[in-house]
């Protein structure tokens, strides 16, 4: 086998041994239904039942963000009483992966 063969398949293990580890890690994910802009004043005015309006269109899918990467899109959902989200759009595996870890 020669030099470069061996290099190329030792960085490939490392990246592989790098990725299955992240498979065993905990991570923060969070949905996004939207986001608007406000003055500070408004802010501060704000009180309870005060409503906010999100600059996504109610027909839009919400933003699943995983350690702010943005690796999914979903629609709401009601599970049990309590708002849950199903997959609509998502990347692929390789993609996730390697976006968390930061593997090029």
């Amino acid at each position: 086998m020669t030099t470069e063969k061996r290099e190329t398949t030792k960085t490939k293990k490392t990246q592989t041994m790098q990725l299955e580890k992240l498979l065993d890690m905990q991570f923060s994910a969070r949905l996004i239904l939207g986001g608007c802009t406000m003055e500070i004043d408004d802010i501060l005015s704000l009180g309870q039942g005060a409503v906010l309006e999100l600059d996504t269109p109610i027909n839009e899918p919400i933003q699943v963000w995983v350690n702010d990467r943005l690796i999914a899109k979903a629609e709401t959902v009601v599970v049990n009483e309590r708002f849950g989200a199903k997959i609509v759009e998502i990347a692929s595996r390789e993609e996730r992966l390697k976006d968390m870890a930061d593997v090029n």
